[in-house]
């Protein structure tokens, strides 16, 4: 942690007339880890802070600065179980309590990376679960229908996460390929179609990746 972190941050939280959390860039050694997630975290400011919440946390855990009645009114932390993203859990819990958030663009935290860190001891399923469900929350509760982007592996992992009520809100798949033809959920024995993402309309949930080349 840079030694002004604290203050830094504080000054930053009494700009706001209510609680906020509040997180920084960080400085990641080795230098070379993770790049993709150092860059893209780095890359994040304003808006982006909600909008690109549903790929991962925006703002990175250890370099949270919170007021107290953040804590409170999340109810702390779900430790319930062994490798719980909790976390994730309690960004989530926070934004669906329409709390703020906000970063300091300033590097104010030194972030390690290790092999045995616990964060990998979380497995992906686990987090995809965690994701969708906010994404079920916030975004799905409120519609009646919206197509999927990507009908290639992400897509179907999203797909087979939702819960039964929000497959049945899926009412096709887009894609440059296998235009035409259908994804056929054997659960709920019914086929989505597969269409171009020109013809796509809104609500559309994105499951392509970024950055990937």
């Amino acid at each position: 942690m840079k030694q002004d972190k604290i203050q830094i941050q504080l000054h930053h939280a009494q700009t706001f007339k209510e609680p906020v959390l509040i997180g920084s860039n960080f400085e990641r050694i080795p230098a070379d880890s993770t790049q993709r997630f150092t860059q893209w975290h780095q890359s994040l400011s304003g808006e982006k802070l909600r909008t690109q919440r549903f790929r991962e946390i925006t703002l990175a855990h250890p370099t949270w600065f919170m007021h107290r009645e953040v804590w409170e009114r999340v109810g702390g932390y779900d430790e319930s179980f062994p490798g719980c993203p909790e976390d994730m859990i309690f960004f989530y819990k926070w934004i669906e309590l329409d709390g703020k958030i906000s970063k300091v663009p300033e590097t104010l935290t030194v972030y390690r990376w290790h092999k045995t860190a616990t964060s990998y001891s979380i497995h992906r399923n686990r987090l995809m679960q965690v994701k969708v469900a906010h994404f079920e929350a916030m975004i799905l509760s409120e519609v009646h229908e919206f197509t999927i982007w990507s009908v290639g592996r992400d897509g179907k992992k999203f797909f087979m996460s939702l819960s039964d009520a929000s497959k049945n809100k899926v009412k096709a798949f887009c894609d440059v390929t296998k235009i035409g033809t259908d994804y056929m959920d054997h659960k709920n024995r019914r086929k989505i179609p597969i269409i171009h993402f020109s013809d796509a309309t809104p609500i559309v949930a994105v499951c392509v990746a970024l950055n990937r080349g």
